[in-house]
């Protein structure tokens, strides 16, 4: 079965901070006996973004050691993962969001916050795709362009704001339900699960068939974003 991602986060909007409980479901889909997990982390690229709080195997063989290689979090286990076995990871972490901001020292940002929007992205750990004989399909990040490798996965994601200015929108990944203080998105068969929010949202929707499309854009952009929309 395809990984499975259950991601709890409250973010403390004042405050820049999210805390986050993670799950991974994982099922051994190779040939090879797997004994050490690769779990990448790209919050690592910004300077104490992350803070990572717990790493523990609920299901499977259990976590020895843990051990950080650039943004990759490689994860020794008691012994090997066999073909066909699952693991169940279970982790606790906090993200301080970093500003968004033009630094020549840094890759280009979507991730981390501005006085307008915050971009949760590329937040989580995940686990990249395993292939028989070679082991995880990871790279290493560049100053510009694309380094990451998806597997697709089944996300359960909870986001509870704590201070929310006024009109808070949420773009996400999915359709959004809201739960009392909770807004829960539910996406199957994806890459990945980004969120963006902000209190200066518009949006507009099309359906085509059974697809709702969404366009997010800021009020002095409502052409570009019903053109956005349309294309």
């Amino acid at each position: 079965s395809a990984p499975r991602y259950t991601l709890s986060a409250v973010l403390d909007y004042p405050a820049r901070s999210v805390s986050v409980v993670e799950q991974i479901v994982y099922a051994n889909r190779s040939n090879d006996a797997i004994s050490e997990l690769l779990l990448v982390a790209d919050t690592q690229i910004y300077p104490g973004a992350l803070l990572l709080e717990s790493l523990t195997a609920s299901n499977g063989p259990a976590v020895t050691s843990t051990a950080w290689e650039k943004t990759w979090l490689r994860v020794q286990l008691e012994r090997p993962l066999q073909p066909g076995e699952a693991i169940t990871l279970e982790a606790a972490f906090t993200l301080r969001l970093p500003a968004r901001t033009a630094d020549a020292a840094l890759r280009p940002m979507v991730f981390g916050w501005s006085e307008r929007q915050t971009n949760l992205v590329d937040w989580f750990l995940y686990l990249p795709p395993y292939q028989t004989g070679q082991g995880w399909l990871a790279h290493p990040p560049g100053y510009y362009g694309e380094h990451q490798v998806y597997e697709a996965a089944d996300f359960n994601v909870s986001l509870q704001v704590i201070g929310a200015p006024a009109g808070l929108g949420v773009a996400a990944s999915a359709p959004e339900q809201v739960d009392g203080d909770w807004r829960r998105y539910e996406l199957k068969g994806a890459r990945t699960f980004a969120l963006s929010l902000s209190p200066e949202y518009q949006s507009a929707v099309r359906t085509v068939g059974d697809v709702s499309v969404t366009s997010y854009f800021w009020a002095y952009h409502p052409a570009a974003g019903q053109a956005t929309l349309e294309t």
